[in-house]
């Protein structure tokens, strides 16, 4: 996703030098893939959940980890706890009905322990080619009126941003008021999850790399090792990635790791 972000960001940069961004609109307007479905569990943040319902065994980019490493750090405790801190700051009016509460709450984690990565993300990508983004969607008297707006306007015909996309109908052609969601492209090339297996097995051959103290070894050698090669999904993708990534990370700012 940060490949596919940044050069659609270069691409833009040439024909202008500041765009409007569609930020935030799904957590404002209920679009988000982790949009509350019934199934969420109610003691860990959606995007952890949603993960785990597709294959992590923690959290995303987790996989590769040393488990000894990820009981210490307890990162399913600490999404709970951050899922309960939200909850615990938000205040609702008692005569709320049960879905309609659960729905706020939804969306209040969204708002405050999902923008706050989302937003610095693009924005970071954006000025790395001298790219501005302004986000209409942020304003804060557009996000705390829709707040308040019943879940059963949100999503009034059964479909995501429903609000949303009537309220722009008379603005934007057919096709794009009622195209389905579909999640921001991610690199499909196989070649390129070939190469992401190719530097996983360079690193992890060498001892005194930065990540090697970090790494599940066994997790690692049955990836790279298994039959026809590494599977093609998102989620075996984003654990090489960030085991790549980290390790970038930890060699270029000469972070000593103390255990």
């Amino acid at each position: 996703m940060n490949t596919s972000l940044y050069l659609l960001c270069r691409a833009v940069r040439r024909r202008t030098g500041i765009v409007l961004s569609g930020e935030t609109a799904d957590s404002v307007f209920g679009g988000n893939v982790f949009t509350d479905d019934g199934r969420s569990d109610g003691d860990i943040l959606p995007w952890v959940a949603l993960a785990r319902r597709h294959g992590a065994r923690q959290a995303l980019g987790c996989g590769l980890l040393d488990p000894g490493l990820l009981a210490r750090l307890d990162v399913t405790a600490y999404a709970a706890d951050r899922h309960r801190e939200a909850r615990r700051e938000l205040a609702l009016p008692a005569r709320l009905p049960a879905g309609e509460r659960r729905s706020r709450q939804h969306a209040y984690v969204q708002l405050t322990r999902w923008v706050e990565s989302q937003l610095a993300h693009s924005e970071r990508m954006a000025a790395a080619v001298g790219l501005q983004l302004r986000m209409p969607y942020t304003d804060t008297r557009l996000v705390e009126y829709v707040f308040n707006v019943p879940a059963a306007l949100k999503f009034f015909d059964g479909h995501e941003k429903s609000l949303l996309r009537a309220a722009t109908a008379d603005l934007l052609p057919p096709s794009v008021v009622q195209r389905r969601k579909s999640p921001f492209p991610v690199t499909v090339e196989p070649s390129y999850q070939k190469a992401l297996a190719e530097e996983l097995r360079e690193l992890a051959a060498r001892r005194d790399a930065p990540i090697a103290p970090l790494l599940d070894r066994a997790a690692v050698r049955a990836l790279l090792d298994r039959p026809g090669g590494t599977p093609e999904d998102w989620i075996t993708r984003t654990d090489m990635e960030t085991v790549l990534s980290l390790d970038g990370w930890l060699r270029h700012y000469g972070v000593r790791l103390t255990f």
